[in-house]
């Protein structure tokens, strides 16, 4: 493996290592501590999974294992953690109320724009299965799949939302910043995230945009070529 390499590995653990130390700092107790601690880390490699997709040549000659393995690695570890989240929080609500009230917290809510965003992790979920399963029909819908794959980004945006505005974990900037500094920072990181990942998105539909470009002249000149010779 390249020092590249070292370099990426390096970089992606200092990124879970970072939520770790400050969801560590924030844990008081054990209320939620696997609840809040799966969300995270799902989202982390959500996002991860998305940032490297502009760079699936450079990984390869890294790495030389094909991309998609370490995609897929990352957003299946993403997807469990992510799923996992509600799944807990449904189980600890249907034991302390009811079956129904359990089952409910995967439905989205639409009683105001509050709600909505305040629980906008619930059609977040929605969306990144819907995705998920956009990439699985890919053979089968080669012009459509990538936009139906694409919604992983608004779940993403979702996700960081609801984090935001609900999660225990993020400052919701509402109230001084003292006394909640890991939150901040916690809040930062994942800004930070969502604006590396909004601009990779932008970076592969110029590579998909310059790539078809390419493709078109070519077969332009082949045509030309034809032409001459049967002229």
């Amino acid at each position: 493996m390249k020092k590249e390499g070292y370099v990426f590995i390096a970089s992606i653990g200092s990124i879970f290592a970072a939520i770790m130390i400050l969801f560590l700092v924030k844990a008081e107790g054990q209320y939620n501590i696997l609840i809040r601690l799966f969300a995270l880390l799902g989202l982390v490699s959500m996002f991860i999974a998305s940032m490297i997709t502009p760079f699936q040549k450079e990984l390869y000659k890294i790495f030389k294992v094909p991309f998609l393995k370490i995609h897929h690695f990352l957003t299946i570890f993403g997807l469990t953690m992510i799923t996992l989240h509600p799944v807990l929080f449904a189980i600890e609500r249907a034991i302390a109320t009811t079956a129904r009230e359990g089952a409910r917290v995967f439905l989205p809510v639409f009683t105001s724009a509050f709600d909505f965003w305040l629980l906008a992790g619930r059609p977040a979920l929605i969306i990144i299965y819907i995705a998920v399963i956009g990439a699985l029909i890919r053979k089968g819908f080669k012009k459509g799949w990538r936009w139906i794959h694409a919604l992983n980004y608004i779940a993403l945006i979702f996700g960081v939302v609801h984090g935001i505005m609900n999660g225990s974990d993020f400052y919701g900037f509402i109230g001084p910043i003292s006394g909640n500094e890991t939150g901040f920072i916690m809040t930062l990181m994942f800004l930070l995230m969502t604006v590396m990942t909004i601009a990779t998105f932008m970076l592969k539909r110029i590579q998909l945009y310059k790539l078809k470009q390419k493709r078109t002249a070519k077969q332009e000149e082949k045509d030309e070529e034809l032409k001459t010779e049967e002229d």
